[in-house]
């Protein structure tokens, strides 16, 4: 499961590097969220704090990150256990078009043109230290799911995903579905499905909030009023 983000991780920043600098904040957004959408929110978050016109495109392009995060969560997770695909379209393949469709309307109606955005540097691919932090990640994730399962049912693993997923939302929702492909006691589909929607939902308040506090206000607004927006819808998807 490692290799396998490592890979995704690898990919996106080589296609990075093949197109070149030039292609712009969306650019940044799509292909550095394969590796870390929140690394991709952080370094776009960065680049309007120096400049502040770049907001309406910086938007579409967090908006886009969010997107492929959660559709790379319901691919990795469907290679993993593909019995989830069909609960996982609605949780994460929902949001996931809607928030492509939002970056799509928001890129359209910038503010500035995309000739003078120059892209910032991809994410660069898991080093061997990534590798080990993810590692580290996934092992106490493992442990921990069935522990909380067995000592607190399904109310703990909820909690258990707001916050593994307001850190990284990988190596929580690997151990879930891992725990499900292996019939663990305690975790059955509709409980993956919502504990990796709630995951996913606290990954992207956390995107949010760094667009807020690193890219500023005028940034974090916009980019929290198309989350909330997905979020709600979100929330209605889970309760179906």
């Amino acid at each position: 499961m490692v290799v396998l983000l490592a890979a995704l991780s690898l990919a996106g920043h080589l296609a990075m590097r093949i197109t070149g600098p030039q292609r712009g904040l969306m650019l940044t957004g799509l292909l550095g969220a394969l590796a870390s959408s929140t690394a991709a929110t952080l370094a776009i978050s960065r680049r309007v704090r120096e400049q502040a016109e770049l907001v309406p495109v910086a938007t579409a392009a967090i908006l886009a990150a969010c997107s492929i995060m959660f559709l790379r969560l319901l691919v990795v997770a469907a290679l993993v256990q593909w019995t989830l695909l069909k609960g996982l379209a609605l949780a994460f393949g929902v949001p996931g078009a809607l928030l492509m469709l939002l970056a799509a309307v928001q890129w359209w109606r910038g503010e500035v043109s995309p000739d003078r955005i120059a892209a910032m540097d991809g994410a660069e691919p898991f080093g061997l230290a990534g590798i080990l932090l993810f590692g580290g990640l996934l092992a106490a994730s493992a442990v921990l799911v069935p522990l909380v399962v067995a000592r607190a049912g399904s109310t703990g693993i909820y909690l258990l995903a707001l916050v593994g997923g307001a850190g990284d939302v990988d190596p929580f929702a690997l151990a879930v579905v891992h725990d499900l492909a292996s019939a663990r006691p305690g975790i059955d589909t509709e409980l993956a499905i919502k504990a990796l929607g709630l995951a996913g939902l606290s990954n992207t308040l956390v995107k949010a909030g760094i667009a807020m506090v690193v890219g500023g206000r005028r940034l974090g607004l916009q980019v929290a009023a198309g989350l909330a927006l997905v979020g709600a819808v979100s929330a209605v998807a889970l309760m179906v």
